[in-house]
């Protein structure tokens, strides 16, 4: 066949292929030019344009062999990479994927390549103002999804590479910085699992993270705090049975037969109601309790004690301030609400489920840790601080005046007070009579303090 003859028949293909309904037509005609070996180089894009169209029109009709050999065909036409054309018959892989669960939409990316990506393709798409993951986020997924699938799966250092500069692309996406933790545990890079695990835990605090990052750590009073924390955050003991395993394993160890019997008993309660098969290990460690053992209690306030030594690690990496709770007021809808101060005069105001302290009263020291990328700090973890933990800064920054208070009012009949020269203001005199013995803390002025807050003595 003549080059004429040959280009005639190609660019009426392609042309063929633009009309609705007479892809496959189109598609057919230039794969027995192909075949017959009548299609150099120069025509392996305009192949592959007619390949596309057809595919795009007729793979959810066409089943899975058909459609996966037509990806096949396009894999080995000579195209420039990366580029539209590469692009858009990934595109149609994420579809095909979806449509037919026996496409290894793994295999078809290592050959499409990794580091094919067009700057297009990182980019979120947006339609009617709303935002939807880009063509990265969505490979990502799926190909992590098709990775759990096949637990065996070696997953490519190429993939793994992948999600690090996703990561960077997309510092909020939960699940890219969860894989790319997951996929560093694997390759035995425990470190740096790890600190992936603490920024997560940082701004989203989900149970199985928790788990996750347990399960990396050597220190068993670590572990154990995690596993805990897991229990505290999930609600629903479906989801809770290897963690109480995991847990009760280390309570034994310890000879807290009494708890270790509560997280054994919750596990065989959720088996039993749902009818499951109870594993070995729950009787491995069932006979390991002495007999007469009675469950222990597992209170609230157990957990949050139990709790505080993995979340101590997990936010320590966070800048951090004490900050003095001054008051404890409603808010315009009528909620309880913390004013807490720091020695540079900054403030927060927290809810009272903020700060893990049953007996919180104006006067205690708190550790604040935060965030304040937005250029506000906003309160990530709060632990109690005793006063004799605080810096020079604080010290420099407050004393304590202690004597009989003045009250005074002013014409309006808002009332004030002092303590010595130190100024006490109407928020602070609630029920405080003229005369009353006081201590206050307040700033360490030269010339004129002000109380922070104030207790009868």
């Amino acid at each position: 066949m003549k080059a004429d003859d040959i280009f005639h028949q190609i660019s009426k293909a392609f042309n063929l292929s633009k009309e609705p309904n007479h892809t496959k037509e189109a598609y057919i005609s230039a794969l027995k030019l192909y075949n017959e070996g009548k299609l150099n180089e120069q025509y392996h894009i305009t192949l592959a344009w007619i390949a596309y169209r057809y595919l795009k029109e007729n793979y959810k009709s066409i089943g899975s062999k058909e459609a996966r050999k037509v990806l096949a065909l396009y894999t080995k036409l000579q195209t420039t990479r990366p580029s539209l054309l590469h692009s858009v018959f990934l595109y149609l892989a994420i579809n095909i994927k979806k449509t037919y669960s026996d496409f290894l939409f793994t295999s078809f990316l290592k050959i499409w390549g990794f580091g094919n990506f067009r700057i297009e393709d990182w980019a979120p798409s947006v339609y009617e103002g709303q935002s939807y993951p880009s063509c990265v986020q969505k490979v990502i997924n799926i190909y992590w999804d098709e990775c759990k699938s096949m637990p065996n799966i070696t997953i490519p250092e190429e993939f793994v590479s992948l999600l690090e500069e996703a990561t960077r692309k997309y510092p909020r996406d939960f699940n890219i910085k969860r894989y790319l933790a997951i996929a560093l545990t694997r390759q035995g890079k425990k470190d740096e699992a790890i600190e992936l695990y603490r920024e997560l835990l940082i701004n989203d605090n989900r149970y199985y993270i928790w788990h996750e990052l347990g399960k990396l750590l050597n220190d068993t009073a670590l572990r154990k705090s995690a596993l805990c924390m897991a229990l505290k955050q999930q609600k629903k003991e479906d989801f809770l049975g290897a963690i109480h395993l995991e847990l009760a394993e280390i309570l034994i160890e310890e000879k807290v037969h009494g708890q270790a019997l509560v997280d054994l008993n919750k596990y065989e309660q959720t088996y039993n109601a749902n009818k499951w098969p109870l594993s070995a290990t729950y009787y491995r460690l069932r006979n390991l309790i002495p007999q007469n053992t009675n469950p222990g209690t597992r209170s609230r306030q157990w957990l949050e004690e139990e709790t505080k030594t993995i979340q101590t690690f997990v936010f320590m990496k966070l800048p951090n301030k004490i900050f003095l709770l001054t008051e404890m007021f409603k808010n315009k809808d009528g909620k309880t609400r913390y004013k807490l101060v720091c020695y540079d005069k900054s403030s927060i105001i927290v809810k009272p489920a903020q700060i893990p302290d049953t007996d919180a009263m104006p006067g205690c020291f708190y550790r604040v840790f935060y965030d304040n990328t937005n250029k506000w700090i906003q309160p990530m973890r709060i632990e109690k601080t005793e006063k004799e933990a605080l810096n020079e800064e604080w010290n420099k920054t407050i004393k304590t005046v202690r004597g009989n208070i003045t009250v005074k009012s002013k014409p309006d009949g808002k009332q004030f007070g002092f303590v010595h020269k130190c100024y006490v203001g109407g928020h602070l005199l609630k029920d405080i009579k003229n005369g009353t013995k006081v201590e206050v803390l307040a700033w360490n002025e030269s010339n004129r303090s002000h109380a922070l807050t104030l207790t009868i003595v």
